[in-house]
C-alpha cells in the first residue's frame, strides 16, 4: 500500500484515479483569452503578429492596433488584467500562449533590466514607438502606409 492511500485512504485513492498520472503539459493550459494588439500598418510589427499567428498560440488571439479604442496606443501592447504591457513586455508576455519554452524565453524577456535592455535595442533598430490606433492597414501589410496631407 502506497503512502497517499494509508494516509488517506479512499478519497486519496479517488483522486488518484480522477487526476491521473503527473506529466509536464508542454503547451498552455490557458483558462482566459487574451489579445496581443499589433500594428499591422508597419511592416515589422506585422511581421512578429503573423509569426505568432503561425505558431498557433493557445487562447491568444492577434488582433490589429489600428482598431484599438485607445488613441495613445504606440507599441504592441498585451491588455491584461489591469495595466496593460507594451512593447517587448507584450511580447514576453504573449509568447506563454505557445508552450512552455517560449514561456521562459518570455519570461526571461519581461524581466526588469532585460525588458530595458531590449526594448531600448527594438527603439534603435527596430519599429520605432508611433501612434497606430485609428491608421488604414492593410491585413497583408506588404507596405506601410503613406500618410495624405
Amino acid at each position: 500500500m502506497k503512502l497517499g492511500s494509508r494516509s488517506f485512504g479512499a478519497a486519496w485513492r479517488s483522486y488518484r484515479t480522477g487526476a491521473g498520472p503527473w506529466s509536464l503539459n508542454v503547451r498552455p493550459d490557458v483558462s482566459d483569452e487574451a489579445t496581443l494588439l499589433v500594428a499591422y500598418s508597419c511592416q515589422k510589427c506585422a511581421a512578429v503578429g503573423r509569426w505568432f499567428e503561425e505558431r498557433d498560440p493557445v487562447g491568444l488571439k492577434i488582433a490589429p492596433a489600428e482598431d484599438s479604442p485607445d488613441p495613445a496606443l504606440r507599441r504592441a501592447t498585451y491588455p491584461a488584467h489591469g495595466e496593460p504591457s507594451r512593447g517587448v513586455v507584450a511580447i514576453g508576455h504573449a509568447l506563454a500562449h505557445i508552450h512552455i519554452g517560449w514561456f521562459i524565453v518570455g519570461w526571461v524577456l519581461a524581466l526588469p533590466v532585460v525588458s530595458h535592455l531590449a526594448q531600448l535595442m527594438v527603439d534603435l533598430f527596430g519599429p520605432r514607438p508611433r501612434q497606430v490606433a485609428g491608421l488604414p492597414y492593410d491585413e497583408c501589410a506588404l507596405d506601410p502606409p503613406t500618410k495624405k496631407r
